[in-house]
């Protein structure tokens, strides 16, 4: 416990320990000292899911670059975003999948916006699952006429996203709000 102590306050303002030798031994030199951590702080320090308003940054940023393929057209490079790129059934997203649903989208709203508008914030909607292992995210697809009523729905698993580094986003589905039964 000395040890670990003497170690900290070295680390915060080793000042007073280097007086406090220096008056015990005049010739006293002061070494270095490595840092001390605890147990699993490298771990820690790597998980990028830690920091909640962070990660849910990187997840709102993933999102868009997912969306702005699709805007573009193209949806190779949107599906590059996925990850897994398929969906909670295991069925491969592929461009002949994501094209009947984005232009299903566009015939009854026009473009996706991607303006700032669209950006904010108001339009994420994340929910983490009781297991502690997802979250769900439904990002609102902003349309000119604002009735915002098309959403594009993922799954982040967490454990994948620790691993990777970044967020990993499992697209469950793109379509209107509300599903038809």
């Amino acid at each position: 416990m000395e040890l670990y102590l003497g170690a900290l306050i070295r680390q915060v303002d080793s000042s007073l320990l280097d007086e406090w030798e220096k008056l015990r031994n005049p010739q006293f030199q002061r070494g270095e000292t490595p840092e001390i951590r605890p147990p699993g702080a490298d771990a820690a320090d790597r998980d990028v899911t830690r920091d909640v308003k962070a990660f849910t940054a990187a997840i709102r940023n993933q999102i868009f670059t997912f969306l702005r393929g699709l805007v573009i057209g193209d949806f190779e490079a949107a599906i590059a975003r996925l990850n897994p790129p398929t969906d909670a059934e295991s069925r491969a997203w592929t461009p002949e999948r994501l094209l009947p649903l984005v232009e299903a989208c566009e015939a009854e709203h026009g473009c996706i916006c991607l303006d700032p508008n669209a950006r904010n914030v108001r339009h994420t909607y994340v929910t983490p699952a009781e297991d502690k292992l997802t979250w769900r995210v439904q990002q609102m697809l902003v349309d000119q006429d604002e009735h915002n009523d098309w959403v594009v729905e993922f799954t982040v698993i967490l454990a994948a996203s620790r691993t990777a580094g970044e967020p990993c986003l499992r697209l469950v589905r793109l379509g209107p709000l509300t599903r038809s039964r």
